[in-house]
């Protein structure tokens, strides 16, 4: 029985992140189609720069959630809170250094992408992570487009 959930769990996190995977691969190869060559390297250089804020904004507390959630020392909250706070001054920083609204919403909803994965990750919740996987991916490839679309 045991076997069986654990290959189940497997199964799972494979296809999320295989579907995932290819759906994004086929996204960016559609924008690198629509976009100019300046514009998808801003956009990769905009995007890299929210990863590496976010990242930082984390303070190494997705392995704190990691480790001491399945204690059940109930550490989210208050790592939340302090998430919260260093990834807003990250994008603060952000948006005073590029003048770009979006790159710092994009830097808190990665961060809390991040620490939310921890979180069900620590409790071995593999199906909820494949879902959230297929979620944001979905997310990452329809807004994009409707603001294309709605915006122009």
């Amino acid at each position: 029985m045991v076997f069986t959930k654990k290959i189940k769990d497997v199964l799972f996190l494979g296809t999320s992140n295989f579907i995932s995977s290819i759906a994004l691969g086929v996204f960016l190869l559609f924008l690198a189609s629509l976009l100019e060559k300046t514009q998808y390297g801003e956009l990769a250089y905009l995007m890299a720069i929210a990863n590496v804020a976010a990242t930082i904004s984390l303070f190494g507390l997705r392995t704190t959630i990691t480790v001491y959630e399945p204690k059940n020392e109930n550490v989210f909250p208050a790592s939340l809170v302090l998430v919260l706070i260093s990834s807003g001054i990250s994008a603060l920083i952000v948006y005073i250094i590029f003048q770009n609204a979006t790159v710092s919403l994009l830097i808190l909803g990665m961060s809390l992408f991040m620490l939310t994965i921890s979180g069900i990750n620590s409790k071995k919740r593999y199906s909820d992570f494949a879902k959230h996987r297929l979620l944001r991916t979905a997310i990452t490839i329809v807004f994009p487009l409707f603001c294309m679309t709605f915006l122009e």
